[in-house]
């Protein structure tokens, strides 16, 4: 599969799978803490939210911006970090297959595209 200007394929999962040991070893540790489980699962999805900004697809730049890392114990969110970028709506991502179709988006700095889309 070729993405534009770098990233790969799956790169959430690979996110994920190139730091498992790391997250497991974090998660056992934790569980000597109080509040140690609930620290380590904000590390894991921190680090995997990094992860992905580092290897997903730029094209357009929205994707590496997009991880809401989360954490839960119990049912109760414990962890709640917003995105960068919102999850687009459908008449964003129609805007977004216009822009990709002119040829637009490799460059576009991420405010010219939330300009071009009509939220800037």
């Amino acid at each position: 599969m070729n993405h534009p200007e770098g990233g790969r394929p799956h790169a959430l999962q690979q996110s994920l799978y190139e730091q498992v040991d790391r997250i497991m070893r974090d998660l056992a540790e934790g569980l000597l803490d109080e509040d140690g489980l609930q620290e380590a699962g904000r590390k894991a999805v921190e680090r995997i939210a990094q992860r992905y900004y580092e290897t997903a697809p730029f094209e357009f730049g929205d994707l590496r911006a997009s991880p809401h890392p989360t954490v839960t114990d119990d049912g109760e969110l414990v962890y709640d970090r917003p995105p960068g970028v919102h999850r687009l709506t459908e008449d964003e991502l129609r805007e977004k297959g216009v822009l990709r179709q002119l040829g637009l988006g490799h460059d576009l700095a991420h405010e010219d595209l939330l300009a071009a889309l009509g939220a800037g």
